[in-house]
């Protein structure tokens, strides 16, 4: 098998991200958490690391008492899983979306663990400490071990909301209203004639999901001319963005103010559109459709025959 991808799919065995633009890594993919390295999560947010890290630690421990208590020849079975469990956090220390894969094989452990709990309790009666091992075990599995630490730790306010935003509006605690998803933004949306739309990378996929809308670019590695266009449009000064929307077709500009996913901020590009935009204070081109979902959403009709062709 490894004689033959190396023959035939040689370019699988190395980065997968190889294929991308240069300028995509710094603008975006460097700014996809759940692809960041180990390494980059643990001196950016090591509570964050530790969260995914809690579950195979705990695999590990219950590996550990699997092989000492089960009898022999069922062991090679606990070293494979285990076997599995290790390459899968190997390749979670590249990206640590990898982890999910190391947290599977949390489930099966979970499995033994409760089998073992109740095996004891049926041969030697019920404990304090057998009846709660029996109850905590199904919270070995990832999701209640990621989820728990994570609703525990999050921030009161939800993250960093957009300065703009917070100066006008104060923080937005909700998760659904700071990233603009809610029902309010999708009424607005609804409510538009259905055409394309330009929004910031990570919205796009909002877009999609909650309208009928097309949209020029998403987080998606393949649609790397779209995202590279999608930056100049909000990174740059809006003469500059115009000659884009034209040749793009684009009918509508969106932002989302209080969003914590946005790329491009108007105080790091004083001089781009969304800077214009942050201020309330858009080119003759654009002309604001009311009713974006109480001020978080802006949504901007790309005027035809104004500001050059």
């Amino acid at each position: 098998c490894g004689g033959v991808a190396m023959s035939f799919f040689a370019p699988c065995l190395g980065d997968p991200m190889d294929m991308l633009d240069p300028r995509l890594r710094e603008i975006w993919l460097d700014n996809v958490s759940e692809a960041q390295s180990a390494a980059v999560v643990l001196s950016q947010n090591p509570v964050r690391l530790l969260i995914h890290a809690l579950p195979p630690v705990v695999f590990a421990a219950v590996l550990a008492v699997a092989l000492k208590t089960v009898p022999r020849a069922e062991r090679p079975n606990w070293l494979l899983l285990g076997l599995f469990a290790a390459v899968a956090l190997l390749v979670s220390l590249v990206q640590v979306r990898f982890f999910q894969f190391a947290h599977i094989f949390c489930i099966p452990a979970a499995a033994w663990l409760m089998s073992a709990a109740h095996g004891a309790i049926v041969a030697r009666g019920a404990s304090p400490a057998r009846v709660a091992l029996l109850a905590a075990a199904p919270f070995v599995t990832s999701p209640w071990l990621v989820a728990l630490p994570k609703m525990l730790l999050a921030p009161a306010d939800g993250g960093a909301t957009a300065a703009a935003v917070v100066q006008t509006h104060g923080p937005v605690a909700d998760p659904v209203r700071r990233e603009c998803q809610g029902p309010a933004e999708r009424a607005a949306l609804a409510a538009l004639a259905p055409g394309i739309m330009a929004a910031p990378v990570f919205y796009g996929s909002t877009v999609l999901g909650l309208s009928p809308h097309a949209v020029l670019s998403g987080p998606y590695h393949r649609a790397q001319r779209a995202i590279l266009d999608t930056h100049a449009i909000f990174a740059g000064p809006p003469a500059a963005a115009l000659p884009i929307l034209r040749r793009r077709g684009i009918d509508y500009v969106v932002i989302c103010l209080s969003s914590g996913n946005r790329l491009v901020h108007g105080a790091r590009h004083p001089a781009s559109l969304t800077a214009a935009l942050e201020r309330g204070a858009p080119p003759d081109w654009l002309t604001l459709v009311p009713g974006g979902g109480g001020g978080f959403l802006r949504i901007y009709r790309v005027v035809s025959g104004v500001g050059g062709s």
